[in-house]
């Protein structure tokens, strides 16, 4: 790569040094930062010694045992790191560890500018971490970690690290993204291929780097040894008969500790310095704020200490600047848990880019279907409709056809229709695992207020059929309409599997219903990132003046809908077009229009947003210079591997032709992809790959940013390649440059 402030050949070596100018840094206990200079003492003039100093002496055995996460490193700014590791002493595994980190300018340390004493605590799980500033930009350094015991002096692997250009400088800048690497039966052949890719800059990961569940009756040869085990099973979270979720500090760590001991993992970590944020699995699956969803709402799972253990583990085992005091140590205090959680940040790279990392989940409000909502509950009576579409200069009559007629379901004369909607609910209840007390009071919650009478006479129809007294329909006339939750696509109560509340939303009804919400809340209802954090990320991106800006979300703005209202065959509750998954940024559709809105009108262009989580790869065009790239997951289940199973279950297993359009996925999401450009037709999504693994890597100069896909078909997670040397051949790859405001396929 090119860099404009390269030494001109033959020139001093800035970083030469003697043993002389040798800098070591010792302090009692964890490292104290702020002395250390790569450069050489120019003032120094005293005579060169004709006798130099004896060679290094050996910096000991390289020990995997005892450095079982090996090494890592991130955060990369102009003149500071961050530097990771876990040392355990075999010899005595409680103790705490005294360990020396050496940082070189080569790959043999040879040539070493800093010595430093530090610690590894049992208290952070034999974690040493540490925040090294007065580094020189634009600058690649070598390091490894040694301690002594009774066998002698044992080593870390070597990692390499590099700090970023300096602010002004017109540096060339290549890194690489990923998210979402699924350990139990899978394995990291994208991370291989990655870290042999030696001209990469840094590596940034955007979440999902573990997943908080594993199969308690998992047996290690079913999954080729690819399985996490929790050491306190008794601290975890029961999610079924066979899943444990983690709660506990101990469950977490375990996590972290299984992935971080795959060589593959390793390797990336040792290459190259990595910046990362999460997404919801480093807590809980589709989380929000301290809540998680495995029982959508059948139980309370709001739960701050499972939050905080979570935040304090991600914050021991990431190389990440979170979790240090001002001295750059490693000193998890509760005051920088949730809910004064901040890992949004930014980075500058030289004069052509501003990286911004995002928190999509300590800030954001539920999602906004509620998981334990009764499909016939009216959200919108007639007069707020009214009152919506007068305020957009739409008169009601003109959409009154939209919506459905309800009645009270309190009023005295539907009493015995509300004791019939009230038994057949505690009976549904009771046969999914309910109490009869528990069933009874959710009950008698959801059957009140207007009830749409569409979903009222399903239950008289189906009461009707075992009744030796059948129940007249209610009658629809005269009614006033409104807006139900089973016009979103809700059919049950608790929404198995997140259907009709987090998945498979019926795409119109909930752009009408996000809005009504946005209008009722003034944006409360979608304020994913918290006041603080929008007003930091608008105010450095007004103020930004590199080349280019990359955001980096955990999830993606880029819209997945899947249009099936042309498919004839189909029952008329599936001929909608849908949203296929609202806990990404479809579910926050006014948020996004407003945020898009903002930097278009800052005339913010050259801005390109990165994301992962639905394992699933696509370009995309937002307009205005604006453009989006999102990564396939490293290992995880494929997106089109999650519709397959999706398929496989009810009601749509029901569903003639159901695989057919799973296998057509791609071809159905550019289709229903929306238009961003009426006058040439352009839409938002320009390519999307669904059952694949990957990464990405992105280049960036003055001119232009590239970004290029990288492949792997979803099977080849399934199989052990790390030794393979066919690897780099089963990998595809697609490249796309964002110029201007257009989008160009490249290869």
């Amino acid at each position: 790569m090119s860099r404009d402030n390269r030494r001109p050949t033959g020139s001093r070596n800035p970083h030469a040094m003697n043993r002389r100018q040798f800098v070591k840094l010792t302090t009692q206990g964890m490292l104290t930062v702020g002395m250390l200079s790569a450069c050489s003492d120019d003032d120094d003039d005293s005579p060169i010694d004709p006798d130099p100093d004896p060679p290094i002496p050996p910096i000991g055995t390289v020990s995997p045992e005892s450095f079982p996460q090996s090494v890592a490193s991130g955060d990369p700014r102009p003149d500071s790191v961050i530097f990771w590791t876990r040392a355990v002493n075999q010899e005595d595994p409680d103790a705490a560890v005294d360990l020396t980190l050496l940082i070189g300018l080569d790959a043999n340390l040879t040539n070493i500018i800093a010595e430093i004493n530090l610690q590894a605590q049992p208290q952070y799980d034999h974690i040493a971490k540490l925040k090294l500033s007065n580094l020189s930009p634009d600058n690649t350094y070598y390091y490894r970690f040694h301690f002594t015991n009774g066998s002698g002096t044992l080593a870390s692997r070597t990692g390499r690290t590099k700090t970023a250009p300096l602010a002004d400088q017109n540096a060339d800048v290549k890194f690489a993204f990923i998210s979402c690497q699924d350990y139990r039966g899978r394995w990291y052949n994208t991370l291989k291929y990655l870290s042999t890719i030696g001209d990469v800059d840094f590596v940034v990961h955007l979440g999902d780097y573990i997943y908080e569940t594993t199969n308690q009756f998992d047996a290690p040869d079913d999954l080729g040894g690819r399985v996490v085990s929790f050491s306190e099973p008794e601290t975890a979270i029961p999610t079924d008969g066979e899943t444990l979720a983690a709660r506990s500090i101990s469950n977490y760590r375990d996590l972290y500790k299984t992935y971080r001991a795959d060589p593959s993992l390793q390797a990336v970590h040792e290459q190259f310095p990595m910046i990362c944020i999460w997404d919801d699995h480093e807590f809980s699956n589709d989380s929000w704020g301290v809540n998680g969803t495995y029982f959508n709402e059948a139980a309370d799972e709001s739960d701050v200490a499972r939050k905080r253990n979570a935040e304090r583990v991600w914050a021991e085992y990431m190389p990440a600047d979170f979790g240090l005091n001002s001295n750059g140590n490693l000193v998890v205090g509760d005051e920088s848990l949730y809910p004064n959680t901040r890992i949004f940040r930014d980075f500058q790279f030289g004069a052509n880019l501003h990286l911004l990392l995002t928190d999509y989940r300590s800030f954001r409000p539920d999602h906004l279907i509620p998981e334990d909502a009764f499909p016939g509950a009216v959200v919108a009576d007639q007069a707020t409709l009214e009152g919506v579409f007068a305020n957009q200069g739409v008169p009601f009559e003109a959409v009154a056809q939209n919506f459905f007629p309800y009645v009270n379901i309190d009023d005295p004369a539907m009493a015995l229709y509300k004791t019939v909607l009230t038994g057949a609910l505690i009976q549904q209840m009771v046969s999914g695992g309910f109490s009869e007390a528990d069933a009874q009071a959710r009950a008698v919650a959801a059957i009140s207020g207007n009830i749409a009478t569409f979903v009222a006479n399903a239950i008289v129809n189906a009461f009707n059929e075992v009744s030796p007294q059948p129940l007249p329909l209610i009658q629809e006339e005269g009614l006033p309409v409104g807006f139900a939750y089973f016009m979103l696509g809700k059919q049950d109560l608790f929404s198995p599997s997140g259907l009709g509340s987090r998945y498979f939303v019926v795409k119109s009804a909930f752009d009408l219903y996000a809005g009504l919400l946005f209008q009722l809340t003034q944006g409360a209802s979608e304020n994913v990132w918290g006041s603080a954090q929008e007003d930091w990320l608008i105010g450095r991106l007004t103020q930004s003046d590199t080349a280019w800006r990359v955001i980096g979300n955990s999830t993606s703005m880029t819209s997945m809908n899947l249009d099936l209202s042309k498919i004839e065959f189909l029952p008329d509750q599936f001929r909608q077009n849908f949203y296929l998954n609202i806990d990404q940024w479809d579910g926050l559709p006014n948020k996004r229009a407003t945020f898009l809105g903002t930097l278009a009108a800052n005339g913010i262009g050259n801005t390109v947003m990165i994301a992962g989580d639905i394992h699933n790869s696509h370009a995309a065009n937002h307009g205005n210079g604006v453009f989006e790239f999102t990564v396939a997951g490293v290992s995880s289940t494929s997106f089109k591997g999650f519709m397959r199973e999706l398929a496989q279950g009810p009601p749509f297993s029901e569903i003639p032709g159901t695989a057919v359009f799973v296998e057509n996925l791609e071809a159905l999401m550019l289709e229903a992809s929306p238009v961003i450009n009426s006058e040439t037709g352009e839409k938002q999504m320009h390519y999307t790959r669904s059952g694949v693994h990957g990464f990405s890597v992105i280049e960036v100069n003055a001119n232009h940013l590239t970004n290029t896909f990288y492949h792997l078909d979803e099977q080849e997670a399934f199989t052990n390649q790390y030794d393979s040397a066919t690897l780099p051949a089963k990998f595809s790859t697609k490249q796309f440059r964002a110029v201007g405001t257009d989008l160009e396929e490249i290869f």
